[in-house]
């Protein structure tokens, strides 16, 4: 028979095959159980009855079973539920399958390897309750609540078999549709993994393990295609990938899972926000100490930041002084002494930056003094002093002083090569003179350093230039050029140089320099003297050094008529306002001119005017003349064959401030002259002048010139120039 009445209890058994392998539903007669196959229906609870068909769950496979076994196994069930039912007629057991916990799903579809839950706790009846689930793919489970995947796809009737502590059974099923992924439709469930936030450089595992065991629907895992963009341009292929994030910002990473058996695919997103890191700036050590215009290196390679900003820092320092510079390892040179906060700040690619400071203390170095050579100079010649070697730092040399001290009763001499003239040696013993050179910076600091000048006695230039003869007396002028400020003693002889002395005289100089003293002698007339001539008469002129100088004249002819001497013409000093008259030039050879060379002039350096010539001039003797000029700085200038010399006009400038004597030697057919003045020279000051680029720009090198600047020719090239 294929099915048996279960009478006075529910009529719901299982054929003989449970438990011999996938068993075979037959339907013998059940009018009051509709069963329904709807996805997420939940079939009713149906009541036992008595006369109730057995149902047999039903396979794919037909159930190779006997009828014998099958009627037997009934039998023994209807006795157990007779027994049941007489002892507790009541307590049924009650199959309930679900595919979810609430027990309402009864159908649904999966995928190849999707984990299905199977619930059957809610199942009823006298406990203890023995449990077996037939996943109709030859495996099964004991469990009351169970989990499965399907490795093939297709349709499983899955059963549930209850079986109650008096061994009555009840059977339950649920239908599970499997088929493979489908390209475009099935979505493997890719995992990402968390939202992070993490600093630059910081590296950050990402994990895509779970999006693979999330994907069972392959025989192996690892055919499984990964692909990791982290948003930032770089990708990855591996399960587990470490990655850092070079710049700040916000990425969004995502991972893309394939399978390349199926096609399908997934992905998933995560969101990393990267935070910047600041700079921590170094500029080494805190104190440092240099000398003035030293270049001390400033090295900010210790600076510290993450390895990806770390090439690429801006640094930029600021010394303190009013200059700047850029880049990792500058140098620099402090121009003035004092303490300098020196700043360093650097600067990453997010603006982000960190400062640091050095305490500079700049030490001021002394100038060191330097006089230059001994010198040696004739009096009433200016010596010309050099500075120029004093040495200094290269921003304090532009603004040394310095301080010359030729005379202790003299101010000091200001720049670094004045000139000063000495007039008077002061004697033998003082023909050294010890100059003082004091060179100071603008911070004060200062050093000394000393040259000799040696200054030489100049002798005396004379000229005997008058002859008056006289009824009583030939009175004689004699007259002297002396650069210095010597006393001049005049002694007269008669008979050339080495004749006899007739007349002496001391002429003091009082201070004076340079001079032209003009002295007078007389010699008696008479018969005596006619009968001597013609006669020698000598000048010797001594200064109080003991150097002198002479000159002669030849008395040739005697004067027969004369008048007397007038009263005023007493030697040795005639007064100029004593009128004498004209020079008795005829009777007398070697009669030297008589002249004024000028007064003393007040010039500027290199000027060309005004121009020289002697102011009065007398000399009978000669036609024509020779000029010789004598500038005190060197140079001289000769004139030849000149007729009008008081018309004869001579330019030279002098190329340094300075006191000159210049001297002027007239030489004429009767012997020959010198006279001179003072010539003092002026500084021109120079002007300074520069020129800058139309369109300067900044950081760029500024071409500046101060080559306009412009002075006299002789001092432009020593010019010192300081930029501010």
């Amino acid at each position: 028979m294929t099915g048996l009445v279960a009478g006075g209890s529910r009529g719901r058994v299982l054929g003989s095959a449970i438990g011999c392998g996938s068993p075979q539903e037959r339907t013998l007669k059940n009018p009051q159980k509709p069963r329904s196959t709807q996805g997420n229906t939940r079939r009713g609870v149906h009541e036992a009855r008595r006369g109730a068909v057995i149902e047999v769950p039903r396979g794919r496979g037909p159930w190779r079973v006997h009828r014998v076994a099958i009627s037997l196994l009934a039998i023994v069930v209807l006795a157990l539920t007779a027994f049941s039912a007489r002892a507790d007629p009541h307590a049924d057991v009650v199959a309930n399958a679900s595919l979810d916990p609430a027990g309402s799903v009864t159908s649904t579809d999966v995928l190849v390897g999707d984990s299905v839950g199977f619930y059957g706790s809610s199942s009823s009846g006298p406990s203890p309750l023995q449990y077996t689930w037939y996943f109709r793919d030859g495996e099964t489970s004991t469990l009351a609540d169970a989990t499965h995947a399907f490795r093939s796809p297709g349709s499983y009737e899955v059963a549930l078999v209850v079986r109650d502590a008096w061994g009555r059974m009840d059977l339950d099923r649920v239908t599970v549709n499997v088929r493979q992924p489908l390209p475009g439709i099935d979505f493997i469930g890719a995992d990402a993994g968390p939202n992070r936030a993490v600093d630059e450089d910081q590296a950050i595992p990402f994990d895509a393990s779970h999006s693979m065991e999330s994907w069972p629907h392959t025989t192996d895992a690892a055919t499984l295609r990964l692909e990791w963009d982290f948003g930032d341009g770089t990708s990855g292929a591996r399960t587990n990938e470490a990655h850092a994030y070079a710049n700040a910002g916000t990425y969004l990473v995502r991972l893309t899972v394939t399978d390349p058996a199926t096609g399908a695919f997934g992905a998933d997103t995560a969101v990393v926000s990267v935070t910047n890191v600041p700079p921590v700036a170094d500029a080494g050590p805190p104190f440092r100490t240099v000398w003035e215009d030293d270049a001390m290196t400033f090295d900010a390679r210790e600076s510290t930041d993450t390895p990806s900003d770390l090439t690429d820092l801006a640094y930029a320092w600021d010394f303190g002084d009013g200059s700047r510079g850029s880049g990792a390892v500058v140098t620099h040179a402090y121009a003035n002494e004092g303490t300098y906060l020196l700043r360093l700040k650097v600067t990453d690619d997010n603006a982000a930056w960190s400062t640091a400071e050095v305490s500079v203390n700049v030490l001021n170095r002394p100038p060191t003094a330097d006089a230059g050579a001994d010198i040696t100079v004739l009096e009433g010649n200016p010596a010309f002093f050099d500075g120029r070697a004093s040495t200094d730092t290269v921003s304090d040399t532009p603004v040394l002083t310095y301080a010359w001290t030729p005379d202790p009763g003299v101010a000091p001499l200001p720049g670094w090569g004045p000139t000063y003239t000495w007039f008077d040696d002061r004697g033998p013993d003082l023909a050294r003179d010890s100059v003082a050179l004091l060179v100071a910076d603008d911070d004060g600091a200062s050093s000394t350093a000393t040259t000799n000048v040696t200054v030489v006695n100049v002798p005396p230039r004379v000229g005997i230039t008058g002859v008056w003869w006289f009824s009583d007396k030939i009175l004689f002028e004699g007259t002297a050029f002396d650069p210095g400020a010597d006393d001049l003693t005049f002694i007269w002889k008669v008979g050339g140089v080495s004749g006899s002395d007739w007349y002496r005289s001391t002429s003091f100089a009082n201070g004076l320099h340079p001079r032209e003293q003009v002295a007078y002698a007389s010699y008696p007339t008479g018969p005596r003297l006619n009968a001597l001539l013609p006669l020698t008469f000598a000048l010797v002129v001594n200064d109080d050094e003991g150097a002198g100088g002479f000159d002669t004249v030849t008395l040739v002819s005697s004067k027969t008529s004369a008048f007397p001497a007038p009263l005023c013409a007493i030697p040795p000093d005639v007064a100029v306002q004593c009128a004498l008259p004209p020079r008795d030039d005829r009777l007398v050879d070697g009669l030297a001119p008589r002249f004024d060379a000028g007064p003393a002039v007040t010039v500027s350096e290199e000027a060309v005017s005004p121009t020289f010539a002697p102011s009065s001039f007398a000399d009978s003797s000669s036609a024509s003349w020779t000029l010789v000029w004598e500038w005190g700085d060197g140079s001289v200038t000769q004139l030849n064959g000149v007729v009008d010399p008081v018309h004869t006009y001579v330019e030279h400038p002098f190329a340094k401030a300075g006191t000159y004597t210049v001297a002027l030697t007239i030489i004429g057919n009767g012997g020959l002259t010198m006279d001179g003045f003072l010539a003092t020279v002026e500084n021109v000051a120079p002007v300074a002048d520069f020129s800058v680029p139309a369109e300067p720009r900044e950081d760029e090198g500024l071409d500046v010139s101060g080559l306009l600047s412009t002075d006299t020719a002789s001092d432009k090239a020593d010019l010192r120039y300081l930029w501010t």
